[in-house]
C-alpha cells in the first residue's frame, strides 16, 4: 500500500501559516521600531519669549518622553521651552527622549534671536522700606556702553552689565510713599532713543507704623 508522504508536509505548512498570521496568543507582533518626532521642528524665538514643544512617539505602548536642552535655556516636563537673554544670535536643540527606550530620541532646531532696542523684563522688589534706596535689573536687548535708565524721565545711577543687563540705583527719595513710576531706557549713543516704558508698581514699608503690643 503507498505511504501518504504528503500529509505531513502539508499540515507542517498550514501551522506555521497560522504562526505567522496570528503569532503567539492570537496578537499581532508591532511592525517597525519606535520613533520619536518633536514639533515644530524648527522655531526662531527672541530673547526672553517662550514656546510650547509636543512629541509624538510612534510604535510605543507608552507615549511618554523626557525633555532635554542641547544648548541654554530651561524646558519644563511638558515641553515648554523659555529662552534666555542672549548677546547674539544662538542656537539650541530641543530633545524628546523615549521613556519605553532611552536609546530613541528626536529634536527640534531653534534659534535664539535679538529683538531690536527694548526693554523685556525688570527685576524689581515687591516692597522696600521707607527712605532707603534699592536696585531694579533691567533686562533687554541692545543697550549701549552709556545707556541711561529713566525714572518718570529723569536719569537715575546706571550700571552697564551687558547689552542686555542694566542695574538702576533707585535713591531713597523716592522711597516716601507707595512707588508708582514709568521706566525706560535712554542709549546715549543714539540721542533721543528711548525705549519702550515698563510700569513699576512698588509697596513701601514704614516700620515707625507697627505698634508693639506690652
Amino acid at each position: 500500500m503507498r505511504q501518504r508522504s504528503w500529509i505531513p508536509t502539508l499540515l507542517l505548512a498550514m501551522t506555521t501559516f497560522w504562526l505567522s498570521g496570528c503569532g503567539v496568543g492570537g496578537k499581532s507582533a508591532p511592525q517597525g521600531g519606535i520613533a520619536v518626532s518633536v514639533s515644530p521642528s524648527t522655531q526662531t524665538l527672541q530673547s526672553g519669549a517662550s514656546r510650547q514643544f509636543t512629541a509624538t512617539v510612534s510604535n510605543a505602548a507608552n507615549s511618554a518622553v523626557t525633555w532635554s536642552l542641547n544648548g541654554p535655556g530651561s524646558i519644563s516636563t511638558d515641553g515648554m521651552y523659555l529662552a534666555p537673554f542672549v548677546s547674539s544670535a544662538t542656537p539650541v536643540s530641543v530633545v524628546a527622549t523615549s521613556v519605553q527606550d532611552p536609546t530613541k530620541s528626536g529634536s527640534a532646531s531653534l534659534t535664539i534671536t535679538i529683538p531690536g532696542f527694548q526693554i523685556l523684563d525688570l527685576n524689581a522688589p515687591n516692597v522696600v522700606l521707607k527712605d532707603t534706596s534699592f536696585e531694579v535689573v533691567v533686562y533687554g536687548a541692545k543697550f549701549n556702553s552709556g545707556a541711561q535708565v529713566l525714572w518718570n524721565g529723569s536719569a537715575i545711577p546706571t550700571t552697564f552689565g551687558n547689552d542686555t543687563r542694566l542695574v538702576a540705583s533707585i535713591p531713597s527719595t523716592v522711597t516716601a510713599a507707595s512707588i508708582q513710576a514709568q521706566l525706560a531706557v535712554s542709549n546715549s549713543a543714539a540721542p533721543g532713543d528711548v525705549s519702550n516704558v515698563v510700569p513699576v508698581d512698588i509697596k513701601v514699608f514704614d516700620p515707625s507704623t507697627m505698634q508693639f503690643l506690652p
